[in-house]
């Protein structure tokens, strides 16, 4: 499968694909990676869970960008070609199961 990005469109489709993913998945900081490096194992933050607040947060921040991505996926020329890669059904079934 091949994907080209040839028009407008389908790049502001990449665009928007991109912050998306940015906005779900979060970035790390540049100050959070300087001293990675010169931690030994296990000396790190313990393991914090995630509140069911937080969780219900995200998984509100996706069910709302789900809609306005498949409205353009619907118009762009490969907007089956991504819903295949980004496993579509699956991913609207995890975003109604919260």
């Amino acid at each position: 499968m091949s994907f080209r990005f040839v028009n407008r469109s389908s790049t502001r489709g990449l665009l928007v694909l991109s912050v998306f993913l940015l906005a779900v998945a979060g970035r790390p900081q540049a100050s959070d990676l300087t001293n990675l490096g010169h931690q030994p194992l296990g000396a790190g933050e313990a393991f914090r869970p995630v509140s069911a607040a937080r969780l219900d947060a995200a998984a509100g921040q996706l069910r709302a960008a789900l809609g306005p991505l498949d409205r353009l996926l619907a118009r762009s020329a490969s907007g089956s070609n991504w819903k295949t890669y980004l496993d579509w059904p699956a991913l609207e079934r995890q975003a109604a199961a919260g």
